[in-house]
């Protein structure tokens, strides 16, 4: 794990997580990258590569300075109660199939809107599931149908609400990173630098800055250049194409322990949120991973 020296704790954060939270302290870089994720995210360009570590600023600064580039955080619709839930999956039952469609349809209409920059494109995407519903009334009278389809409406309302495309590039980012550290870990490929270095660096690939190096440039279109770095060369990993996240891939010098971050902004509002699974090296040398990616805000606990 890394030394206390390396980290700046965000107050909240919760000390139980098995995996260290890159975004939340500062640490040392190998080869000498002196500054973290979230330094980089909300500075301009980062400074010279130095030995030394720098002065961290306060965790409330590097709070605020993030939260600028945030938008409020809207109210989500209301949930079905429990009543109403038994309701959809009792009384409701005939329109299950319709339901289970319905919703699929209206998820990938609302994917759809929201790439073609639809200004309300979750209107667009309930219309698409509630169609589909309308259009099946197998076993239930007029009014029951009527009453079932206004609680699909309802739970769809929240489902759409929640739906963040970002989030699945967010995983998927993750998964591919992590299928990429397995594939290059303990290999000779992970030499860099002097003989002096190369023992230094243990089984994993040297880190390197996000990409992008802000939060604040998301949605960004990511260049060659990017990935032309000694980090995601060893992993053989990039995106092309317009990116909803920020990709860091984190390996401290003789820590034998890597993260696999993607953070995005919620199209809804509120704070960064970031998606993170890692892992070390056993005791006899073998790879460990964590069982499953992690969600969570990057100001606190989930």
């Amino acid at each position: 794990m890394t030394t206390p020296e390396k980290r700046v704790a965000v107050a909240a954060a919760d000390a139980s997580r098995v995996f260290w939270y890159p975004i939340l302290h500062m640490q040392t870089r190998s080869a000498g990258f002196p500054l973290l994720a979230l330094f980089a995210a909300c500075s301009g360009k980062p400074e010279a590569k130095s030995p030394e570590l720098p002065a961290a600023p306060s965790p409330v600064a590097m709070v605020v300075q993030e939260k600028l580039v945030t938008k409020p955080e809207k109210t989500p619709p209301a949930d079905l109660s429990a009543s109403e839930k038994a309701q959809l999956s009792g009384a409701c039952m005939p329109l299950l199939t319709a339901m289970i469609e319905g919703e699929a349809l209206g998820m990938h209409a609302l994917d759809d809107a929201l790439r073609d920059g639809i200004p309300d494109a979750d209107g667009v995407g309930l219309a698409v599931a509630k169609t589909r519903v309308k259009n099946s009334t197998e076993g239930l009278s007029p009014s029951e149908h009527a009453a079932c389809l206004a609680l699909f409406e309802k739970q769809e309302v929240r489902k759409l609400f929640e739906h963040d495309p970002a989030e699945a590039d967010a995983r998927g980012a993750v998964e591919t990173c992590v299928k990429r550290v397995e594939a290059a870990y303990g290999k000779q490929s992970l030499t860099f630098g002097e003989d002096a270095d190369k023992a230094a660096q243990g089984p994993f690939c040297p880190d390197d800055f996000p990409v992008p190096l802000k939060l604040s440039q998301l949605p960004y279109a990511s260049t060659k250049e990017d990935w032309d770095t000694p980090a995601w060369r060893c992993l053989q990993f990039g995106l092309r194409g317009t990116q909803r996240v920020q990709v860091e891939y984190s390996a401290p010098r003789s820590s034998a322990e890597f993260n696999c971050t993607a953070r995005y902004l919620p199209r809804q509002g509120g704070g960064p949120v970031e998606v993170a699974r890692g892992g070390k090296q056993g005791p006899d040398g073998r790879l460990m991973l964590a069982v499953k990616a992690q969600k969570r805000s990057v100001f606190g606990p989930p």
